[in-house]
């Protein structure tokens, strides 16, 4: 496994014109890398999604679409890295899966309804493959968390499967625009040290996803 915490990554990104529900042009692409290079982005992950009907792409054909990408934004000067956010199903133990840049992590992304009852099962079959497991935008399954009502307030607490998970090894990722509102979610992962990567999971210029700004003096410590 590399070293995926250096400074000044976005871990998540659909950039890849045309292969998901991200960027649809290369000219697109183009004016959120240079908004990501002013921000102070040095390396990128791009992740588009996979395992999902509506983008049934083998590996082979997504990488060859990032080696036409790479090579599209030779004069940006960013570190390209190809990831994929691939949906948990039942069966992707049986497949061949793309993994973060030339680790051995996965970057998977869950059910937003409920938590799907195989979720411990595939991730304890991956694990026993040699895989070490992402999980991207871990603010966004609230069956994670637990709220509660007081008198003075709502809180909201970590449920336990976070710490279930924890002890499997799994990292967890957390989007810019969590951490930039400051959120209750937010601070929670923080304080509890579930924060491993952060991503703006950027997929088109009017998204409403901010890009990261390292140039603020961002830590995720």
């Amino acid at each position: 496994m590399f070293d995926l915490s250096y400074k000044n990554t976005d871990f998540h990104s659909h950039l890849i014109p045309k292969l998901d529900d991200g960027s649809q042009s290369y000219e697109e692409s183009r004016e959120l890398l240079i908004m990501m290079l002013k921000k102070g982005i040095t390396d990128l992950f791009l992740t588009p999604h996979f395992n999902r009907p509506r983008f049934p792409y083998e590996i082979e054909y997504v990488k060859n679409k990032y080696e036409e990408f790479r090579e599209y934004f030779r004069d940006i000067d960013i570190n390209f890295h190809l990831g994929a956010e691939i949906f948990l199903t039942n069966e992707i133990t049986d497949k061949k899966l793309p993994t973060m840049g030339n680790s051995n992590i996965l970057m998977l992304e869950l059910s937003f309804e409920n938590k799907q009852p195989f979720l411990f099962e595939v991730i304890d079959g991956l694990i026993h493959k040699g895989y070490s497991i992402m999980i991207a935008h871990v603010e966004r399954y609230d069956y994670f968390y637990m709220h509660r009502k007081t008198l003075f307030r709502d809180r909201v607490e970590l449920g336990s499967d976070f710490f279930h998970l924890r002890k499997r090894g799994v990292l967890f990722q957390v989007n810019w625009s969590e951490i930039k509102k400051n959120s209750k979610k937010y601070n929670l992962l923080k304080e509890n040290g579930m924060i491993d990567f952060i991503g703006s999971d950027k997929h088109r210029l009017n998204d409403g996803r901010p890009v990261i700004d390292f140039s603020s003096g961002y830590s995720k410590e």
